[in-house]
């Protein structure tokens, strides 16, 4: 791996951290399932990218770094737009 990688990586993570939680890429399986009240088997399911439904994924979108569904990069705002949107469909 290059130094820049490197180094990107470690912003990544601090950006993480300075949201209040890390990317659950960076996590363990039992860390990211306490996290975010579920259990290892979902939160590896999540890990794997498999179909969640709305409940666990609206506990998973805070430590998810980018879209379930197109890849796209997540920032607060992004977040927060689709935990609305699951609410709303869940209504």
């Amino acid at each position: 791996m290059s130094r820049k990688s490197d180094i990107e990586k470690q912003i990544k993570k601090l950006q993480g951290e300075l949201e209040g939680l890390a990317p659950m890429e960076t996590m363990g399986i039992r860390e990211l399932g306490r996290a975010a009240g579920v259990s290892p088997t979902t939160a590896l399911r999540a890990k794997r990218g498999e179909v969640l439904s709305k409940e666990v994924m609206k506990k998973m979108i805070p430590f998810m770094s980018e879209c379930p569904c197109c890849g796209q990069p997540l920032d607060g705002i992004k977040k927060a737009e689709i935990d609305k949107n699951l609410r709303r469909r869940a209504n």
